[in-house]
């Protein structure tokens, strides 16, 4: 394990040559596997930008890069442990770029901690009310609306765009649901190439919003935590989700 210097400007505006990567994120209520090419990424003000993939990282939200082994990766942490993003090589010439990546910004070997274990994304705590709550919602997951949305764009074959949003960062991204399973206390919907989760025991409700995207009408479905923040968004044109998506989730979801 190498941490490097997340100081240097140079570090940032050179991710992009790692080219193509398996791109794992972790915020605190979900998750998502996708496959990316960082060829577009430009460092802006603040931020880290990968336009072609709907990528932003905001660098003063994160400390803390790691480089890890086995396989060779990067590992973005922001300091408030809200947003987790793991960069994995798919190339041999990319895995170099990151070994010559590791040599240039390597922290001095006193400071960085290798033997120690690297910290994760945090979950939001539950008081005990809410963790009531969160066991019936994870007992009865198959009957969760977030489950029937799911299953209807897949029965459907509908491309959702997907939104996950952090202090630390954002990804925007489309998914065309193919299986829709649950993995222990999460929700996950599958596509072909990418993946994405929603722990169930954070899910503490959802709000239907109408907003518009590149010009076009579209049904938004957030999804909330137990302190009401947002960590997620589902949308659909309008024209695919309006009768559907409203029949499912019921009026108590409908934004006011």
């Amino acid at each position: 394990m190498n941490q490097l210097d997340t100081s240097q400007a140079s570090l940032w505006t050179n991710i992009d040559v790692l080219s193509k990567c398996h791109l794992s994120l972790e915020l605190p209520t979900c998750s998502f596997e996708s496959e990316i090419c960082l060829s577009s990424a430009q460092f802006s003000g603040d931020d880290l930008i990968v336009p072609d993939e709907g990528l932003a990282l905001r660098r003063r939200h994160f400390n803390e890069i790691f480089a890890l082994q086995n396989p060779n990766r990067l590992y973005f942490l922001s300091h408030q442990r809200n947003f987790g993003l793991t960069l994995t090589p798919d190339e041999e010439k990319a895995q170099k770029q990151l070994e010559f990546l590791i040599k240039s910004f390597e922290l001095e070997r006193g400071a960085t901690g290798r033997d120690e274990k690297i910290e994760s994304v945090v979950e939001p705590n539950l008081c005990p009310c809410c963790v009531n709550y969160a066991n019936i919602r994870i007992q009865q997951m198959a009957h969760h609306p977030l489950t029937a949305i799911l299953a209807d764009a897949a029965q459907r074959s509908l491309s959702l765009i997907v939104s996950c949003d952090s202090p630390g960062g954002r990804f925007t991204t489309q998914l065309r649901p193919t299986d829709i399973y649950r993995d222990q206390e999460f929700l996950v919907a599958k596509g072909t190439d990418r993946i994405f989760s929603v722990n169930i025991r954070h899910l503490h409700t959802m709000r239907l919003f109408s907003q518009m995207i590149d010009g076009e009408s579209h049904e938004s479905l957030a999804l909330l935590n137990s302190h009401g923040i947002i960590t997620g968004v589902l949308s659909l044109p309008t024209s695919l989700a309006s009768h559907e998506w409203q029949k499912l989730l019921g009026r108590s979801y409908l934004q006011h």
